[in-house]
């Protein structure tokens, strides 16, 4: 029996290089198993137990399998990766920021908006020229990056100037599930960001005589969000399966006085014998489908001050400062299931029947979000009449890289 099990090994090493989520790796494998048949070649050969030896055979086989692809060294670099992992808890935490209007503190009464956001963690702003390499991913393993998306949310604020001058309350909800079959048959996407806020105007606006610059003063705002983020997907590599290199031989299960034997019973079922030790009596195969997880978890308590300037009646750009206290999850997990069966050689097909066995692989990695994290930001508005349109941009400084938030908020306020 050959002691090279390449094609197996190396579909899940392509698996966890394209998707690289690997820790506590766990492989099992049930193992099919072979019965002779009793008016087959082997049928004389039963008493001597060689059924046993055959399976044995297989049984030692599947463990060669599990054992190499726990060490396969492809897969042993992507084998721990909290780096992944805290890259999308820390870009669903900061996710929960976006879907709030932030330009706008001077509404008299209240504003409602809708807004989508998405957030990404990288290494840092020159990753994006790294990612001209297509094997950058593949060199490093483990590498910090992450993204959440919020594609609907939908939020009020409210003036409560008449109990406490200067401030005003907020509440955001968001909510999107796209199943399997939305878009493609394989993904399926959730997420749920809910939370409410307040900001206190610490300094009063002001406005130049004329009235085509007005500064919006100076805000601090607080609040308390929670946000999940979470995408699956599986799909079958190659439909078609994938076979071995090992296989196993007449010589592995059988002596040389039983192979004559063998040769002697094709005979006189009018075959032409000929069977020597190196005859292939058949190899694994699988077809294995993918199941991929991502999910973020998270709570947010934002802290930050914000100013803003009007021009025109129309643009509004703001700027601020702020720091996250972070708390929650990113999770990335993966796991394999096919059946494993025994490509019998045509030779041999009436002569043993296989039952199907399964391999499973499962691996999960976790990580926490970063707990402060420090954070600049700025905003574009644009507005007419009570119809305001926002774009923001929240920068994050994270100790692994940068966290980038972007979206675009839409409403109205009176």
């Amino acid at each position: 029996m050959s002691t090279r099990i390449t094609r197996l090994a190396a579909l899940f090493a392509m698996v966890f290089l394209m998707l690289g989520s690997v820790s506590a790796l766990d492989v099992d494998i049930d193992v099919p198993e072979i019965t002779l048949s009793p008016k087959g070649l082997f049928a004389p050969l039963t008493r001597f137990g060689v059924d046993e030896l055959l399976n044995t055979e297989l049984a030692d086989l599947a463990a060669e399998f599990e054992t190499e692809i726990e060490t396969d060294p492809e897969i042993e670099k992507y084998s721990d990766q909290p780096l992944l992992a805290e890259g999308f808890a820390n870009a669903g935490a900061a996710s929960a920021m976006s879907g709030l209007y932030r330009t706008q503190h001077g509404y008299k009464l209240f504003s409602a908006a809708y807004g989508l956001g998405m957030a990404f963690s990288m290494p840092g702003v020159d990753f994006l020229e790294e990612l001209n390499s297509a094997s950058f991913i593949e060199d490093e393993g483990d590498i910090y990056a992450g993204l959440a998306m919020h594609p609907l949310n939908l939020s009020a604020s409210v003036n409560l100037g008449f109990l406490v001058p200067g401030l005003r309350v907020n509440g955001k909800f968001g909510y999107y599930d796209m199943k399997k079959g939305t878009i493609t048959e394989d993904i399926s996407f959730n997420s749920l960001s809910v939370g409410a806020g307040a900001s206190y105007q610490l300094i009063k606006p002001k406005s130049v005589p004329v009235g085509i610059v007005k500064w919006h003063g100076i805000v601090v705002a607080s609040g308390f969000y929670y946000q999940r983020n979470r995408a699956e997907m599986s799909y079958t590599p190659d439909e078609e399966g994938f076979k071995s290199s090992t296989s196993i031989t007449l010589g592995d299960f059988l002596t040389d006085d039983q192979i004559v034997a063998v040769n002697a019973a094709d005979i006189f079922s009018d075959g032409t014998g000929g069977y020597t030790s190196s005859s292939v009596l058949g190899l694994l195969t699988t077809t294995p489908e993918i199941n991929a997880k991502i999910e973020s978890s998270t709570f947010t308590i934002p802290l930050e001050v914000s100013t803003a300037v009007r021009v025109l009646y129309l643009l509004e750009v703001m700027v601020g400062a702020g720091v996250d206290l972070s708390f929650g999850s990113g999770e990335v997990s993966l796991s394999a299931e096919s059946d494993v069966d025994f490509e019998v050689h045509p030779e041999f097909t009436d002569d043993i029947t296989v039952t199907q066995g399964s391999a499973e692989v499962t691996n999960k990695t976790t990580a926490d979000p970063q707990l402060i994290r420090p954070r600049l930001m700025t905003a574009l508005g644009l507005g007419l009449g009570p119809v305001r349109i926002e774009f923001p941009f929240i920068y994050y400084f994270d100790s692994e890289g940068n966290t980038f938030v972007t979206g675009i908020t839409a409403g109205f306020m009176l």
